[in-house]
């Protein structure tokens, strides 16, 4: 006896109502459900890995020619003086054209943070001055002083991609030695079917015994004392109405199940339930199948996270526009590929550069801790003092050799001061510029203080959270950062894209992608428009562009969400073997 199906992708114009032949449940195979192929016992310990495509494929653009890209049109100066005078690329303390005046200022023996103009600190401004006097003296040969300027920012990038590949591999292969709750054989799973159609199957009435004690008596046997009849003998003629109550009764106790009967099983989350479908007319009974098969994992080769980083164009524009985001962007990946290697020293020298650049990367002192507590098995008390002290005395030495270079501390209050009091009230993405601009003088400490402290309040909590897998913790914490930071700039989601780039095994089980990009995509597009409306038509007012930029910091709020639920939703499927997805079976 075979048994039918229903397929409702059938073609235009045909039947909805499509059958097709299929086996008996002992001989289901997954080629006949339209599913892959279930693994072996032995090989669903751990996460499966779908990337089985070669690594090397040239689907992509290489490297090279991206940087060779950046390299041409830095050369192009008219394309670097229009970004770099784009409030979405520079700000006060990231700008380009205030570390210009800092070199200006210092080559004449003046002091830099006197006026307010220069939020740029010390050390970077000795680093951009003395390459630009190297690449004066080489003028000759590679065409101008600048030139060499511009290769310090696409060589941060570079190193910015290198290092989101090497953290994204790191990543990957911690993601394949998941251990994954399994069924103890591939035959359990189909048990699960078999009940269903032995159900459906006619009681065999000439070897069954009704006069044996032990043995039940069936649903037909039932009915036919219910009418009088007796075993042996026909049944009387029934009348019409008999007739339609019996076809009622029988077509009552074929309704589809529709939910799990086992009450020791886990609550089903609503992400798992799918609608129930129509059922067509005179199918089967419908089964829905509790399956612990291993979904398979999406994660992006080496050279794909780094191809994507590199054609990134908020990373492309920050870096044309000279942004020194770029430095501070170079020194949290490299904080984080020394983490994923275990060396302790140069990872804290290099949180601690991003430190000192542009204060809020301290906020990482909790994931790198973890990450470092991974890598190095050394117990997370001591990893955790080691981090917190090697922090405070790079980032002393930092400010003290800065305290050389200037003679003062006078530097303090124009870099890291202004960070934190938001004196300078340039338009920016952020939406520190309008809401201070509004509110009142004897308010202003107050929000203040707590828009700081929304910045670094969720370091903590998100870092225990997803204590098990730091680099997704460093994500979540870098996208709160350019959210809520009082100078952000299109820059500062170079990193978290990196990042995201590396955490490929999320993003089946996003559920808002299309809404949340999208959103990011158009604030991207009418952030600039509005500008040019408010600024340079004069036919808009400031209300438009900081309700752009509201959208923008909306749109990163709701992935932080999305990414939170589908590390979550994917965790739980990990630790719920038979409920990791629910297939509607027609039998």
């Amino acid at each position: 006896m075979s048994s039918t199906t229903w397929d409702a992708g059938a073609a235009p114009g045909a039947s909805p109502y499509h059958y097709k032949e299929r086996p008996r449940a002992p001989s289901i195979t997954p080629e006949d459900w339209n599913d892959p192929p279930l693994p072996k016992p032995s090989q669903r310990r751990r996460s499966s890995d779908s990337s089985d495509l070669p690594s090397d494929t040239p689907l992509l653009p290489p490297r090279y020619a991206l940087i060779a890209i950046r390299l041409l049109l830095l050369y192009n100066t008219s394309v670097t003086t229009f970004l770099s005078q784009r409030v979405e690329i520079s700000t006060p303390v990231t700008s380009f054209k205030s570390l210009k005046e800092a070199i200006f200022l210092s080559l004449r023996d003046v002091n830099v943070y006197e006026g307010g103009v220069v939020h740029t600190m010390p050390i970077l401004v000795w680093l951009i001055k003395w390459a630009g006097a190297v690449g004066e003296m080489l003028g000759g040969f590679i065409g101008g002083g600048w030139m060499l300027v511009g290769v310090l920012w696409v060589l941060a990038e570079w190193m910015c991609a290198e290092g989101a590949a090497s953290i994204g591999e790191w990543r990957a292969e911690h993601v394949r030695q998941e251990i994954w709750e399994e069924e103890s054989d591939i035959e359990e799973e189909e048990a699960a079917i078999a009940p269903v159609v032995e159900d459906n199957a006619p009681a065999n009435l000439e070897t069954t015994d009704a006069n044996d004690p032990n043995v039940e008596p069936s649903v037909e046997s039932a009915a036919s004392v219910d009418d009088g009849t007796v075993e042996g003998q026909e049944p009387e003629t029934l009348n019409a109405n008999e007739t339609q109550e019996r076809q009622e009764s029988e077509d009552a106790e074929e309704e589809p199940c529709t939910e799990v009967e086992d009450s020791a099983a886990p609550l089903i989350p609503p992400w798992h339930l799918l609608p129930t479908p129509t059922i067509p007319p005179a199918s089967p009974q419908l089964a829905i199948v509790r399956s612990s098969t291993i979904p398979p994992t999406r994660l992006l080769s080496a050279d794909e996270i780094r191809t994507f980083y590199l054609l990134n164009p908020y990373s492309l524009l920050s870096t044309l526009g000279l942004s020194t985001i770029g430095f501070t962007n170079v020194s949290i990946i490299g904080a984080l590929y020394f983490g994923t290697k275990g060396r302790i020293v140069p990872a804290l020298l290099s949180l601690s550069c991003a430190t000192y650049l542009s204060l809020y990367p301290f906020m990482f002192l909790a994931p790198l801790s973890m990450l470092l507590h991974q890598t190095t098995g050394r117990s997370l008390v001591s990893t955790v003092a080691t981090v917190t002290c090697g922090l405070c005395v790079f980032t002393s030495a930092l400010l003290g050799v800065s305290y050389l270079l200037t003679g003062s501390w006078a530097f303090l209050s124009a870099t890291w001061g202004v960070i934190l009091s938001a004196s300078d009230l340039t338009p920016n993405t952020g939406i520190y510029w309008y809401f201070f601009i509004e509110i009142f003088d004897q308010f202003r400490t107050f929000f203040l203080v707590v828009f700081q402290l929304i910045v670094v309040v969720f370091a903590i909590p998100v870092t225990v959270t997803f204590k098990e897998d730091p680099i997704f913790a460093s994500l979540l914490l870098s996208m709160i950062m350019s959210i809520f930071k009082s100078y952000p700039s299109v820059g500062d989601v170079a990193v978290w894209m990196g990042l995201l780039a590396a955490c490929g095994d999320l993003w089946p089980y996003m559920q808002n992608t299309y809404l949340t990009f999208t959103s990011l995509f158009f604030a991207s597009i009418l952030g600039p428009l509005f500008y040019y409306l408010w600024i340079y038509a004069g036919s808009g007012n400031a209300n438009f562009f900081y309700a752009i930029t509201l959208v923008w910091g909306i749109a990163q709020i709701l992935i932080v969400l999305d990414l939170a639920g589908a590390k979550k939703r994917r965790k739980w499927e990990r630790m719920n073997k038979g409920l990791r997805r629910l297939e509607c079976l027609y039998k």
